[in-house]
C-alpha cells in the first residue's frame, strides 16, 4: 500500500516499515498470509498455545513491534494505527 497524506511524500509502507527482507520473510511466515495475487494480507488463524511457545514466532513479534515504532518516530504523520486497521471501530 501506497499512502500519502497531507504534506508527505508518498510512501510504501511494508517496505518502509519493515526494510530487512528477512522479517518480511518471518512476517509471511508467522503473522500473515498473502492473497493470491500478493496485493493483500490476511490474517493467520490464532496460534495453538504450543504455537505461541515458539521462539521464531515470539522474537517476529517483537522485531515487528520495533520496527513499527521506530517506522512511527520517524514519520510522525503517518498514523500506522489508522492504516493497519488498529483503530476502535466503536
Amino acid at each position: 500500500m501506497t499512502v500519502q497524506p497531507t504534506g508527505v511524500p508518498a510512501t510504501q509502507l511494508y517496505p518502509s516499515i519493515f526494510p530487512d527482507a528477512r522479517i518480511r520473510e518471518a512476517l509471511q511466515t508467522y503473522i500473515v498470509e498473502m492473497n493470491d495475487s500478493t496485493t493483500q494480507f490476511l490474517r493467520r488463524p490464532n496460534p495453538r498455545p504450543d504455537e505461541l511457545r515458539l521462539t521464531n514466532l515470539r522474537e517476529t513479534i517483537k522485531r515487528a513491534e520495533e520496527c513499527m515504532a521506530e517506522f512511527q518516530k520517524r514519520n510522525p504523520k503517518i498514523d500506522l494505527k489508522y492504516y493497519m486497521g488498529f483503530q476502535s471501530r466503536g
